[in-house]
């Protein structure tokens, strides 16, 4: 396929969601603009401003309903699988993936660790669990992502199930059991599970495929086996104490909260 071409292409698929995401957000507007109006007429102006907090909310709520109407009527539903990059399901998951992440960046991302990012993941596709902390926007490929009770996922950590190889798009599903942990910035790649009760270090990587068993602490880039968290370090485990790929269970687990 010609160079020019697929510039071409990236150009254009551009331009249709930047208008995709200047539709949603004047759509949300509508709302809030009936609002401040009614405020300012059963009111005053003063109140009116005031309002403008609840009114960005209200705004943030309804740019993310259209996100997920949109996903809906794009019949967007990765599974696993492979296609090629210029097929109607990697469309869909450019066009799905770049509109949610104007709603993450403007206006979830204040919401980090609350439940209101464990109903949006839920309402995009993704399996979540109760009592589930998520204290990261770098969630994608829903559909595939499956979360179970009592998880934490620290600040900006990623989850992915897709990856780009020989100019073909793969996913395969990503799996964290019940009182997992992974840390802040620690990156989760396609086809990763972890056991219930694993731990993936703050800032580490979990190479495509990897599986931590359960209760088991791994760290580092790769991530590799630290300790088993219910026997404690094993026999020739190495425990370079001034490393902080090494640290007990308790640092890491702070660093997963943040």
């Amino acid at each position: 396929m010609p160079s020019w071409f697929v510039d071409f292409g990236r150009v254009v698929g551009g331009l249709l969601v930047f208008a995709l995401c200047a539709l949603f957000a004047s759509v949300a507007l509508v709302p809030c603009y009936y609002l401040f109006t009614a405020v300012q007429d059963h009111f005053s102006m003063f109140w009116a401003v005031l309002s403008t907090p609840f009114l960005y909310l209200v705004w943030g709520v309804g740019y993310c309903a259209c996100c997920v109407v949109f996903k809906l009527l794009m019949f967007y539903h990765p599974h696993e699988g492979e296609w090629a990059i210029f097929s109607w399901s990697v469309v869909g998951w450019g066009t799905t993936g770049a509109v949610t992440n104007f709603a993450n960046e403007m206006f979830l991302k204040h919401f980090k660790g609350t439940p209101m990012l464990n109903i949006w993941y839920r309402l995009l596709g993704a399996k979540i669990g109760r009592r589930v902390t998520i204290n990261s926007i770098l969630i994608f490929d829903w559909n595939l992502i499956d979360i179970g009770d009592d998880v934490v996922i620290g600040g900006d950590a990623v989850l992915m199930a897709h990856s780009l190889e020989g100019g073909k798009m793969r996913m395969r599903p990503v799996r964290l059991g019940k009182r997992s942990m992974v840390g802040g910035n620690a990156k989760v790649m396609p086809g990763c599970v972890l056991g219930e009760g694993a731990v993936l270090g703050a800032s580490s990587l979990m190479t495509k495929g990897t599986t931590i068993p359960a209760h088991h602490m791994w760290g580092g880039v790769p991530a590799k086996f630290l300790k088993d968290r219910a026997l404690g370090p094993a026999a020739g485990a190495p425990m370079n104490r001034s490393s902080t790929t090494a640290e007990p269970a308790p640092a890491v687990a702070t660093e997963a909260k943040r």
